[in-house]
């Protein structure tokens, strides 16, 4: 295993022939150059193709892939082996072995196809089939073997496209041509998908969307101009999800655009495996662009434009950034809030903050492939007051959370502030001893001038 947060990683496009698959290929073998160990999984049942790229590589014997996998769900059957066994090696040069492929799976076309008809995709994700329990161990499972899994998406709206958008990725990227169907199509996905995603009950880093701009003609510069900025305007409010701690700026989108040459439309080759990544604008080069960005979680992304070389250095394994935060990790304050008061808990955090405090509050830390619950405990260790927000008795997480909370407060060790959102009568009667804060109203600037001197007070 490699240095960084597990992630899974999904490549879709609303339309094809936008490079998905070759710029998945691409990354894969640039990841695992650099020392991370990475799976492809081809779930773009319809229309596989990932092998082909990689055919040099791979046993000519039948595998299990992703089909065998949903049949052994629609049968109700342990799905353990059938996917242990669908993971080939990929024993690409440069890589040492790192590199892994979970094909689409089947044997013959006729019969392949037969059965991918065959698969009843409602039935297969109702309550008696689970398909969803299943996705999300076979998802655990890959990340306790990998540190990279790399998702070929089905296009289009599809059953197939919103488990791989939606119920598997920590990143989504997102590739389009420079026309409007294309682009329309990928931008209105990632709506949906980062939207449907906040709504799954996984305590997850929310999803980041990473659009990249595919087969842009190096000879029509006026176009290629046109199309960037039309990218940089469409795409801007993704770019400022990626790293909650830096502002990301949207023309970071440009290091990533592929430009199209000719060479690259004829058979499956992969641009890692040539020296074609030397000059600025070359397919090889956005490719490594993006899988440095991977590699990196979307963090410091900006430096990608000023320090290129030494910020895709810093992507491999077992380097050092020079670039990270010389911050300390110690809060002022850490934010407990109920579900439902997530909007009000993150815009009480960016009050705070802008006033000068050091403030804590996941959806404002976490970061794709982050695990929640670890991060959450280093948080409240390094935390000297803790922000409660309460709305009567508490449910079982954010009790939880209150409990772990409260050993720390009454070991002497930080401060406990209540901010009551419905009156001190709902609030259990173990935390009304605390000297807090009742609200009334839900103005969260109004709220971090009422906190903001007891919190750094507590801080000395």
């Amino acid at each position: 295993m490699g240095t960084v947060a597990q992630r899974v990683v999904t490549f879709y496009s609303f339309k094809g022939g936008v490079g998905r698959s070759f710029a998945l290929c691409d990354v894969a073998v640039f990841l695992a150059k650099w020392g991370y160990e990475v799976l492809c999984v081809d779930f773009d049942l319809e229309a596989p193709g990932l092998h082909n790229y990689f055919a040099p590589w791979l046993s000519s014997e039948p595998q299990p892939g992703m089909i065998e996998i949903l049949e052994a769900w629609g049968a109700k059957k342990p799905d353990e082996e059938v996917s242990k066994q669908a993971i080939q090696p990929v024993n690409v040069p440069e890589t040492d072995n790192r590199l892994s492929l979970v094909t689409a799976g089947g044997v013959g076309p006729e019969k392949y196809a037969r059965r991918l008809h065959a698969i009843d995709w409602a039935k297969l994700f109702d309550e008696e089939h689970q398909a969803g329990r299943h996705l999300e161990a076979l998802r655990e499972r890959w990340l306790d073997r990998f540190d990279i899994v790399l998702v070929d998406s089905r296009t289009g709206w599809s059953d197939i496209g919103q488990i791989c958008t939606i119920h598997l990725p920590d990143i989504l990227v997102v590739l389009f041509t420079p026309n409007k169907q294309s682009l329309d199509g990928a931008i209105d996905v990632a709506d949906a998908s980062t939207n449907a995603m906040a709504l799954l009950p996984l305590d997850r880093a929310p999803l980041r969307v990473v659009p990249v701009l595919t087969r842009v003609d190096k000879d029509e510069f006026a176009y290629q101009q046109e199309w960037t900025r039309t990218l940089l305007s469409t795409a801007a409010r993704f770019v400022e999800d990626w790293d909650p701690q830096e502002d990301t700026p949207p023309s970071v989108l440009a290091e990533l655009v592929v430009p199209y040459v000719p060479y690259w439309a004829y058979g499956e080759r992969i641009a890692a495996l040539t020296t074609e990544v030397v000059p600025t604008l070359s397919v090889g080069r956005a490719h490594e662009n993006l899988a440095a960005i991977i590699a990196r979680g979307l963090s410091e992304a900006a430096l990608l434009m000023k320090f290129r070389d030494s910020y895709v250095d810093g992507a491999r394994v077992g380097v050092s950034s020079t670039t990270t935060l010389s911050e300390s990790a110690e809060y002022d304050a850490y934010i407990s809030y109920p579900r439902g008061y997530a909007d009000l808990a993150i815009n009480l955090a960016q009050a705070l903050r802008s006033r000068g405090a050091r403030v804590f509050v996941d959806r404002l830390a976490l970061r794709p492939g982050d695990v929640w619950k670890d991060v959450l405990n280093e948080a409240q260790k390094n935390s000297r007051t803790f922000v409660t927000l309460l709305d009567g008795l508490p449910m079982r997480f954010q009790a939880s959370e209150i409990d772990s909370i409260l050993e720390k407060v009454d070991a002497g060790q930080a401060r406990f502030i209540p901010v009551v959102l419905s009156g001190w009568d709902t609030i259990p009667d173990k935390l009304t001893r605390y000297h807090g804060v009742e609200v009334g109203s839900f103005d969260a600037d109004k709220l971090a001038d009422e906190l903001y001197s007891a919190i750094l007070s507590t801080s000395n």
